[in-house]
């Protein structure tokens, strides 16, 4: 049984990190590319590389964190357990998964509004095809924000009795499906476009 749980702690763990590389790849390097799979310049790649460090040490110590295991979604506990794969370092034992996935989130959405910059650069200098391409990328990114947007809206106007709420399943269904609709969405909005 101590096995089982601790083989579910490290799986809990690994997907999170697979996660937020998930995160990076489709919200921010998949954009920085789009659509002809090129760096708009130099620039932009050493500033690609200039987020993806902080953000790939992050991981990292996500990964290794010794703290309880959360899950992500909700920010609670997933398993009462620690994590397995750890490593007893003084200095990360004080830091918990919850603040690492808050520092990781600082230079991923600056990453991710710099992607989405770079789109409307190449929009603007654009035209025809590419220029069309760029549209719908963005109608997509601009419909996901504004939909998450009002979620989060509803959270913060509604809480902490959103729960009581007999609209509660209906609000977790339409979050559900917001969710799998960015991650599934942006990947299909761009083999449409």
């Amino acid at each position: 049984l101590m096995q089982s749980d601790s083989l579910r702690a490290a799986i809990t763990q690994i997907n999170l990190s697979l996660s937020q590389v998930m995160v990076i790849l489709i919200f921010v390097y998949l954009l920085l590319l789009f659509p002809d799979g090129q760096f708009l310049s130099p620039g932009w790649r050493r500033s690609w590389r200039l987020f993806a460090i902080p953000m790939a040490l992050l991981i990292l110590l996500t990964l290794i964190n010794p703290s309880p295991i959360i899950n992500w979604a909700t920010g609670e506990g997933a398993l009462a357990l620690d994590n397995p794969l750890g490593v007893n370092w003084p200095t990360l034992e004080t830091v918990s998964t919850e603040s690492l996935l808050y520092t990781w989130a600082v230079p991923t959405l600056m990453a991710t509004f710099a992607a989405i910059g770079s789109l409307f650069h190449r929009w603007r200098r654009s035209d025809g095809q590419t220029r069309q391409q760029v549209k719908w990328v963005v109608y997509f990114l601009c419909t996901v924000v504004a939909a998450f947007i009002l979620k989060e809206l509803i959270i913060w106007l509604s809480n902490p009795h959103l729960k009581e709420n007999s609209v509660y399943p209906a609000f977790e269904t339409f979050n559900d499906v917001l969710a799998v609709r960015a991650w599934v969405g942006l990947p299909q909005f761009i083999g449409l476009a």
